[in-house]
């Protein structure tokens, strides 16, 4: 498993065939006993915190857990901080026994983890001991597949889900003997194994009760489903990774060729480029709209995405001559990723619009007795002017970029007027085609996302 963190493995566990084996093999069955946790806990507490201040508490012997430490390993044996015997014989910290069940309470409620050593922990979490006639592990499971019921049982505080003791107590927990509890733990304790390992499945697991009989069977159905949804998603994760590539691809083919005449932009603007406004501040509810970068930058086409800007107060003669005309392209100065560096997008008007571009663009006038507007932004898009923008690229404050001077210089292919109405067709033609194919991507990346839950809950009815 590739998750390095308590939570992040503790969430890769709960969904997929874990969470299914361990609601399977500690849900209630015939002839199981049932009690309220505090009826089967010879001890409930919650952990505390000595005060931060008293530095002679903290980096001692013993092992202080906090919910960042929990979940994923069954067996908890490492904290990433600790305390000091100081702070336990003040009683500023309080002192968890080996198999006691630690689990957080607040917040992210219902990591669970058992401990290997005697440890201490934080307010956020809660300690049980539970009597002889509970195996740890099988507690450990019966928990862990009971998360969402954990949950339920804690009220919100403002923003935090709180689980106090006297709720976590009145919980119900369902067990069948010693024996067959420690059966089912270590059948479970086997296969989270072997999950966390990557090891394929065998028929060589623990004995289980005779009423389990069928869960290895299920469990292993389950895996193999969740192992072809996923190579599924990799799969229409490639495929759209292609997609992306695609119209550069197309826009290469579409302006590659060498008989073309190649004129510096300069030469083919009504005027120079133009950095666009740097207001002082941004207001909310009023003020006058302003492009955000990326309704460029991150555009699905040619077009300047007109649903992507901020309110800004400016007076109104400042804000002039940085306002959008029709058929103005619009040029990234500089971004983060190159790949996003001078790409281009149109900006067609719609009535009585206003619309002010900001300074990390670049406005551009096309002279239209030479290019066509149009055409312009594929043109920033080839390849061969991609390859100007990593030589020109300069940095500006770990950003890759460009200047209205710098893009001056940009050389680009210009083909007669009717030639650049063909390759806009062209290209029109083929976003509209890829963007049909996002939509479809899309689609199944939704169905292939519900597959697996729908998978799980199959598993629980007993429909697999």
């Amino acid at each position: 498993m590739n998750s390095s963190s308590a939570p992040d493995r503790h969430r890769w566990l709960s969904n997929n065939s874990m969470m299914v084996a361990a609601k399977l093999a500690t849900s209630l069955k015939p002839n199981w006993e049932t009690a309220k946790l505090g009826d089967i806990a010879e001890r409930i507490s919650t952990g505390t915190t000595p005060p931060s201040q008293e530095r002679r508490y903290y980096d001692g012997d013993i092992n202080w857990f906090t919910p960042a430490d929990i979940g994923g390993n069954r067996w908890l044996s490492i904290a990433k901080k600790s305390i000091t015997n100081e702070a336990v014989n003040e009683k500023k910290a309080r002192i968890f026994d080996i198999g006691t069940i630690l689990i957080t309470c607040i917040g992210h409620i219902g990591r669970v983890g058992i401990l290997s050593q005697i440890s201490s922990a934080n307010q956020q979490i809660t300690g049980i001991r539970f009597n002889k006639t509970i195996d740890p592990e099988f507690a450990y499971y019966g928990l862990f597949a009971r998360q969402n019921e954990l949950q339920a049982a804690a009220p919100t505080a403002s923003t935090l889900s709180i689980l106090n003791q006297n709720r976590l107590s009145n919980i119900d927990f369902c067990f069948p003997s010693l024996k067959e509890q420690i059966q089912i733990s270590k059948f479970l304790s086997w296969y989270e194994d072997r999950l966390i390992n990557r090891q394929p499945f065998t028929n060589e697991y623990p004995i289980l009760p005779d009423y389990l009989s069928d869960l290895p069977r299920i469990v292993e159905r389950v895996e193999a489903l969740a192992a072809r949804i996923a190579k599924a998603q990799s799969l229409r994760d490639e495929a759209s990774g292609e997609v992306d590539i695609l119209l550069p691809r197309a826009t290469t083919y579409a302006l590659d060729e060498q008989s073309w005449e190649i004129q510096r932009l300069e030469n083919v603007l009504k005027e120079s480029p133009r950095n666009g406004f740097a207001p002082q501040s941004k207001v909310e509810g009023n003020g006058k709209r302003m492009l955000r970068i990326n309704a460029v930058s991150s555009s699905p086409n040619r077009f300047v995405d007109l649903s992507a800007f901020n309110l800004v107060d400016v007076p109104e003669e400042k804000a002039n001559p940085f306002y959008m005309q029709n058929n103005e392209v619009f040029v990234v100065r500089y971004n983060g990723d190159i790949n996003r560096v001078a790409k281009a997008a149109i900006y067609k008007a719609k009535d009585d619009e206003k619309i002010i571009f900001p300074d990390k663009l670049i406005r551009l006038r096309a002279n239209e007795e030479i290019i066509l507007p149009d055409y312009l932004v594929f043109a920033l898009s080839s390849r061969k002017v991609r390859s100007q923008i990593e030589e020109l690229g300069k940095t500006t404050a770990g950003n890759i970029g460009i200047s209205g001077s710098n893009i001056k210089s940009f050389m680009i292919p210009v083909p007669p007027l009717d030639e650049q109405r063909r390759i806009v067709a062209y290209l029109d033609s083929v976003q509209a085609r890829l963007a049909s194919l996002r939509e479809l991507q899309s689609a199944t990346g939704e169905e292939l996302s519900a597959l697996l839950p729908s998978v799980l809950d199959r598993a629980f009815k007993g429909e697999l």
